[in-house]
C-alpha cells in the first residue's frame, strides 16, 4: 500500500515543483472575484439598508429602495451618497426591511448598480478591518488566514479568493503565522469544503513538524474517496516536510 503514495510523491516532485513560481496559488482552484477587487474597480461603494420593493407589472419593471448608511468609496458632487440618502435600483428584489447590504456602482450618466451583497454584522466588521490593497502581502494574508473557516459564507469565500491570487512564494512568507493546529482540524473536518484541502495541506507543509508529515502521509495512503480533492496540495505539503 505504500508504493502508491511514494509514486505520487515522486511524480509531484518531478512535475509539480515549478509551481513555486506560479503566478497564483497552485492549490486554490480558479480565482473568484474578491471584495477588495470590487471595491477598487467600482466607482461607488456604499453600505445601505433595504427599505422596500415596488413590484412591476406582469413581472416586468419594479424597483427596490435602499437608504445609505455609509459611503465607503465614491466621487464628490451630485453623485455623492451621504448617510440617509435614498438609492433606487431599477428592479424588483426580495429583502427584509433593515437588512444591511453592500452596493457597488459604476459611474455612467447615472450610477449603474450591481446586485446588492447582504452583510451580516460579522461581514461588516470583516469589511471595515480590511487591510489596504497597498499593504505588504504578508500583512494582508495574516488577516485573511484568520477568516478562512468563518461561519459566514461571504467571509470564508472572500478570504479563500484572496489566497487564490497570491503566488506560492508569497504564501511561504506567512509560514510562521500559519495556524498549525487549526490546519490539522480543518483537514480532517468533514464540514471543510473539499476544494480547500489542497491549500490547507500545502500550508501545513510550510509550518508543520515531523509529526505532521506522518499525518499528511496517512491522508495520502488512506484517502476518503477514489479521486480525493486536494491530494495534490496534501502531497506537496508532505514533500515539504520530508
Amino acid at each position: 500500500m505504500r508504493e502508491r503514495p511514494l509514486f505520487v510523491c515522486v511524480l509531484l516532485l518531478l512535475v509539480g515543483w515549478p509551481m513555486r513560481e506560479a503566478q497564483a496559488c497552485p492549490f486554490c482552484g480558479p480565482p473568484q472575484t474578491r471584495l477588495s477587487e470590487r471595491l477598487s474597480k467600482n466607482d461607488v461603494t456604499v453600505i445601505a439598508e433595504f427599505l422596500e420593493t415596488t413590484p412591476g407589472k406582469n413581472g416586468i419593471g419594479g424597483n427596490a429602495r435602499f437608504r445609505t448608511i455609509e459611503r465607503l468609496r465614491g466621487p464628490e458632487g451630485k453623485l455623492t451618497f451621504l448617510k440617509g440618502d435614498s438609492i433606487v435600483l431599477p428592479r424588483e428584489l426580495n429583502g427584509v426591511r433593515g437588512q444591511r447590504c453592500l452596493l457597488f456602482g459604476r459611474k455612467e450618466d447615472e450610477i449603474t448598480w450591481e446586485s446588492p451583497v447582504p452583510l451580516s454584522d460579522e461581514a461588516e466588521r470583516y469589511l471595515r478591518k480590511f487591510p489596504a490593497t497597498d499593504d505588504p502581502v504578508t500583512k494582508r494574508l495574516e488577516y485573511f488566514v484568520e477568516h478562512l473557516e468563518s461561519a459566514d459564507a461571504l467571509i470564508a469565500m472572500d478570504s479563500m479568493a484572496e489566497f487564490a491570487v497570491v503566488p506560492y512564494s508569497e504564501v511561504t512568507t506567512l509560514a510562521a503565522k500559519l495556524p498549525r493546529e487549526k490546519l490539522r482540524i480543518w483537514l480532517t473536518d468533514e464540514q471543510t469544503i473539499p476544494q480547500r484541502l489542497g491549500l490547507y495541506g500545502m500550508m501545513l507543509g510550510l509550518c508543520g513538524t515531523a509529526e505532521d508529515a506522518e499525518f499528511l502521509r496517512s491522508m495520502i495512503e488512506s484517502p476518503k474517496s477514489e479521486f480525493p480533492l486536494g491530494l495534490d496540495g496534501i502531497t506537496f505539503g508532505y514533500l515539504l516536510l520530508t
